[in-house]
């Protein structure tokens, strides 16, 4: 039988993408070759063809969240610019959204993995630095030119907000969470804009938005 001539890529593809949203849901230490491979209905030796072991997998499944995100980012930002309000103030209303809450397996992957990835091996380790970089410098450049430094602080405090909704044993604590995390992002960023620009400049609403 005869397989289409990309039909390595779009396998590897299937696997890169199957694991990227497994791994956010499940987490790394519960993410095994095996299951995953039987829950895409592929074989062991599927997986040996495309990689050369799990870390090799690790970086490419890692590098497709973080391209996920910041197209859910830019996504944002154009509609906000779309509405006529700042893009910063959607982006942090949509991270910081019950939909983000409830579906980790689409969301950031700072917010689902960081407290895991420092144990992996350094090739893991320093593919989830360069992601994480890549997402602070997006933020970033929504903010004032002379305020883009503290861009990784604003993700750092969605992607903890994130976090700590999820680890929240009620709906009541989760909601909670997420609005204070709203709240403390637009106190921050109404300290990081120009003072001629901060009465009102945020963009930020109380409408809970989409992850995507």
């Amino acid at each position: 039988m005869r397989y289409p001539p990309d039909q390595k890529t779009r396998t590897r593809q299937l696997i890169v993408e199957t694991a990227s949203r497994v791994l956010r849901r499940d987490g790394i230490a519960a993410t095994g070759i095996v299951p995953l491979m039987r829950e895409l209905g592929m074989t062991q030796g599927a997986f040996y063809k495309n990689f050369a072991d799990r870390d090799d997998l690790l970086v490419a499944a890692l590098t497709w969240a973080s391209e996920e995100t910041r197209g859910f980012m830019a996504s944002w930002a154009a509609a906000a610019r779309a509405d006529g309000i700042e893009p910063i103030g959607r982006i942090v209303e949509e991270y910081l959204s019950k939909r983000h809450l409830d579906h980790p397996e689409r969301g950031c992957l700072v917010a689902a993995l960081l407290g895991e990835l420092w144990r992996h091996s350094s090739a893991v380790r320093r593919c989830a630095e360069e992601q994480c970089l890549h997402l602070f410098d997006d933020v970033a450049s929504y903010l004032p030119l002379e305020r883009r430094e503290n861009g990784r602080a604003l993700y750092l405090l969605m992607a903890g907000t994130i976090s700590s909704a999820r680890l929240a044993s009620d709906r009541a604590s989760q909601i909670a969470t997420l609005s204070e995390g709203r709240e403390a992002a637009s106190r921050l960023i109404e300290m990081m804009s120009p003072p001629k620009d901060r009465a009102g400049s945020d963009g930020l609403s109380e409408r809970d938005g989409s992850a995507r």
